[in-house]
């Protein structure tokens, strides 16, 4: 019965503690002409720049995502993410019109270069691909790519953050459960050999 209790404890204590899943915002409702977008705790803007979900068309993977003009060029992205994150990743890519350099750098509180991943598409590549970093405190990331004229003219989709949040109320529960558990073996077991 003891050993019972102490795995059961164990197991409410593990669960509750478990990270937080991985969120992934894929711009399928997004509106159109937007000089901001936010989904939860993620707010995305192109320097004032209206963000396009349909005038340009889809994204080479046939799916919804983003792309910003602000009339003269193609311009990169910036996502605050509220609260922090430790992991981002975003696709990025085009349709064979011109080489691009990708890239997704995150940056803390204090606009301090944290983390960044670069990826080179050619002039022939049609297609997305993945970056991701990975850091303590992201607080935002810019990412975009260098091509033809310098605009960023590449196609986003698939932003993906690390999760952070309050635990549910059921989780508390469990926790909860799970430390008074822990804490009836334990005077049990000082019981048990007080009387030995």
């Amino acid at each position: 019965m003891k050993k019972t209790l102490i795995a059961l404890a164990c197991t409410s204590v593990a669960i509750a503690s478990a990270p937080a899943s991985a969120a992934v915002i894929d711009f399928n409702a997004a509106p159109n002409g937007q000089t901001s977008l936010t989904f939860g705790p993620v707010t995305f803007t192109a320097g004032g720049a209206p963000i396009y979900t349909t005038n340009y068309g889809n994204t080479p993977n046939g799916t919804r995502g983003i792309i910003a003009n602000d009339g003269n060029a193609f311009v990169p992205f910036r996502a605050d993410i509220a609260g922090g994150t430790s992991f981002v990743s975003i696709d990025l890519g085009d349709f064979n019109s011109d080489a691009d350099n990708l890239y997704l750098r995150a940056y803390d509180a204090s606009n301090n270069l944290i983390a960044s991943a670069t990826d080179f598409i050619d002039a022939s590549f049609v297609g997305m691909k993945t970056l991701s970093v990975s850091a303590a405190n992201i607080a935002y990331v810019r990412f975009g790519g260098t091509g033809f004229l310098e605009q960023s003219n590449v196609y986003a989709d698939n932003f993906t953050y690390e999760g952070r949040g309050v635990p549910e109320p059921a989780t508390w529960a469990m926790m909860i459960a799970g430390f008074g558990l822990a804490g009836a073996a334990a005077r049990s077991r000082r019981r048990a050999s007080a009387l030995a």
